[in-house]
């Protein structure tokens, strides 16, 4: 419950404090409006007051975030940046391991071809950006081998565009 009201505090804390940047950036660019006109309104009166408007939204948002994330007790506040902190590490594993397979993949592809690649990075990809609780090691097979497949002949047959054979050039070449 303490997670869904520190997303929603610090969702408002970060609206309310892009706002309030970007309401001044606003407000100030307008001084830079050319005018000639003598009048006490000129053509800067209505951006300078949408720009006093989005402030004063963006203010309310931050009075908002920050009361409501002062009334979440100071141990769940630090249990959920501990937790977020995890999982930011986690997710970046995710990303390095994702680069790594896709940077394999990449050295390969000319020398082993789309058809033999492709199924073994899709597989580890699967597998890596899914939670291990979740995965369906099935699934991933099935789509890992046909996906590539079909997506080879569509290139193919539809877009006369040929993807690396790789050692599979002479058997390919045959049936192509």
């Amino acid at each position: 419950m303490d997670y869904k009201k520190i997303k929603e505090a610090k969702s408002n804390i970060g609206v309310g404090i892009c706002g309030l940047l970007f309401a001044i950036g606003y407000y100030l660019e307008t001084f830079h409006f050319k005018t000639n006109s003598k009048n006490l309104i000129s053509v800067a009166a209505f951006p300078r007051i949408i720009g006093v408007m989005v402030a004063l939204c963006a203010t309310v948002m931050l009075i908002r975030g920050i009361s409501a994330m002062r009334k979440i007790p100071k141990d769940a506040r630090i249990a959920e940046s501990m937790r977020a902190k995890n999982q930011k590490e986690s997710g970046l594993l995710q990303v390095v391991e994702a680069i790594i397979v896709l940077l394999g993949a990449a050295s390969v592809l000319k020398t082993f071809g789309f058809i033999l690649t492709m199924p073994i990075t899709m597989f580890l990809l699967f597998i890596i950006l899914e939670k291990k609780e979740s995965r369906n090691y099935k699934l991933y097979i099935i789509l890992s081998i046909v996906a590539p497949t079909v997506l080879y002949f569509v290139f193919y047959y539809c877009f006369s565009s040929l993807l690396p054979m790789g050692i599979l050039k002479p058997f390919l070449s045959k049936i192509l």
